[in-house]
């Protein structure tokens, strides 16, 4: 069935233990899982992430260490095939659109961030959240000058909004909005695997048949009248 979003656990996410290269892969993974399995190359995975092909080697090695994926061996020049741990309870999961995960525009580290940033939207009460530059930068294993980067980045992309909160008793804060993915970017930006396409393709196939059905048929009324 196809979504336009990825499940991923809340913990997996805001851990220390995994660089930002290795979520943002295990995303891509989870982006590319069927009813058959999982299966991706190289390059695609590079073409999807926006990461080279030698950060995805690492970023393997790394996920496979943290016993996070399992990776089967696969004759050379095919397609890896690989295992994924996924968490059973959905409350701990949050979706991460799939528009932002394959967006060419937005980078890598820029991803991860919207992910994590998703993950604080849930625990909080609104459609806002307010984790600070040092939380960010624990969670993604940057400074906090480079979440401060990232953050500005995805704001110039229109893919958020924040507002900065003062208040007598404490320090100014950022609060985060979430932008609809419907309103953000340009379809051309977006990455597509095979299946998306192909699936895309049968369902304007579909709606343009209904479309010429049901003037066929208003026609047959009108006749009648």
């Amino acid at each position: 069935m196809q979504t336009d979003s990825v499940l991923v656990a809340s913990d997996f996410l805001l851990s220390i233990d995994v660089s930002h290269h290795a979520k943002l892969l295990y995303m891509i993974l989870l982006s590319k899982t069927t009813k058959h399995g999982t299966t991706a190359s190289m390059r695609e995975m590079a073409r999807l992430s926006g990461m080279c092909i030698n950060t995805i080697r690492k970023a393997v090695i790394e996920l496979v260490n943290a016993k996070v994926i399992i990776k089967y061996s696969h004759v050379a020049g095919e397609q890896g095939v690989y295992g994924l741990t996924t968490c059973k309870k959905k409350a701990y999961n949050v979706a991460v659109p799939l528009f932002i995960l394959h967006n060419r525009t937005i980078q890598p580290l820029q991803k991860v961030l919207y992910a994590i940033l998703c993950v604080y939207k849930r625990i909080g009460k609104d459609d806002s959240c307010y984790p600070s530059y040092t939380t960010l930068g624990h969670a993604l294993g940057v400074c906090k000058r480079t979440v401060q980067r990232a953050v500005n980045g995805l704001r110039s992309l229109g893919s958020i909004q924040t507002k900065l909160i003062r208040a007598a008793d404490r320090f100014p804060y950022l609060q985060y909005f979430f932008v609809s993915f419907t309103d953000f970017g340009d379809s051309e930006d977006i990455e597509t695997t095979k299946e998306e396409s192909a699936y895309r393709k049968l369902m304007c196939h579909i709606r343009q048949e209904e479309q010429e059905k049901e003037v066929v048929d208003k026609k047959k009324v009108c006749e009648g009248a």
